[in-house]
């Protein structure tokens, strides 16, 4: 993953967002990561991927209490 400092994203934001198309770009303020510049459907992915996990943990603990009572 590409990293720039917040300096570099402010002055060349157009630029980032067209290269967010292809990877991801982190951004960094003072040397600590501050935010993740991606595409849309990246971001989307990763969404879809975090409620799907959730769902199953869900699921799980469900199935735990069902065994329990």
């Amino acid at each position: 993953m590409k990293s720039i400092t917040t300096n570099v994203a402010a002055s060349q934001f157009k630029s980032l967002i067209e290269q967010a198309q292809h990877e991801p770009i982190e951004i960094k303020k003072y040397g600590t990561p501050v935010a993740v510049i991606m595409s849309i459907r990246e971001y989307n992915a990763l969404k879809a991927e975090k409620i799907q996990l959730e769902m199953e943990c869900l699921k799980m603990r469900l199935d735990v209490a069902d065994k329990e009572s």
